[in-house]
């Protein structure tokens, strides 16, 4: 049976995942942190071969391990078409899916945080191959809150609304969401210690996602008060292959 397990990590309250098919020995990484170490070793207790490493987004909070896990298995980096980086990766487009094993992960692009942001559905093919039972959300939807948008220098507000309302939101509310960061994460302003949901729920309980429309949407936002992300920029160019 495929499997996804959520690895903490506290520095930054960053979440990343490794999604597996035990009896294929097949694995691939979502948004590993620097720390890789903690990866190669459940990879190797599980006897777990590494096909991809997918970031869903470029990070601009915590430097990324994408490069050196690729680097160590010889496994390719996913990202989508429009990552502005300096290294190889992989492009992929809105609605793409991958198989391996018995899972298959659907890419779906959800610009906001970032315009390059993706959301990525999980289908265990065991169970249920016709509807997605897990959507990992990156930085776009959180737990109680949805991703800051301000680190374009243009008001993204109405392009993660979209992302939101019309892909995430028609889900189904069993969906299991699966964010990048619980509380304590620069990357919002009002999300929950919990580190995992659903769709149903946060429709529920979201503040944001409890708005009517756009406007009451953007309002809410603006009301929040967003952390400065230490050396947010040196950061980010570490992430792109820059420096």
């Amino acid at each position: 049976m495929p499997l996804i397990r959520q690895i903490i990590s506290e520095d930054r309250c960053c979440l990343s995942y490794i999604i597996a098919c035990p009896s294929y020995g097949v694995a691939v990484l979502i948004d590993p942190a620097s720390d890789t170490d903690q990866y190669t070793e459940i990879l190797k207790r599980m006897r777990l071969d590494l096909k991809a490493v997918i970031e869903t987004h470029i990070h601009a909070d915590h430097i990324s391990g994408a490069r050196k896990l690729s680097d160590l298995s010889g496994s390719d980096i996913l990202m989508h078409e429009e990552s502005n980086v300096y290294f190889n990766f992989l492009p992929i487009k809105d609605r793409k899916k991958i198989t391996l094993g018995n899972f298959t992960l659907e890419f779906i692009h959800t610009p906001g945080h970032t315009q390059e942001s993706i959301s990525i559905l999980y289908y265990d093919n065991r169970r249920n191959a016709t509807e997605p039972s897990s959507v990992l959300t990156g930085d776009t939807l959180f737990v109680g809150d949805v991703g800051r948008c301000d680190f374009s220098g243009k008001d993204a507000s109405l392009q993660i609304y979209e992302s939101i309302t019309e892909k995430l939101m028609k889900l189904p509310d069993f969906t299991e969401v699966l964010p990048a960061h619980y509380a304590g994460s620069f990357c919002g302003s009002s999300m929950s210690p919990k580190t995992s949901s659903t769709i149903g729920y946060e429709k529920r309980s979201n503040p944001l996602l409890k708005c009517q429309s756009f406007s009451e949407f953007k309002k809410l936002l603006n009301e929040s008060t967003l952390p400065e992300i230490p050396d947010k920029e040196k950061i980010r160019k570490i992430n792109m292959g820059v420096s």
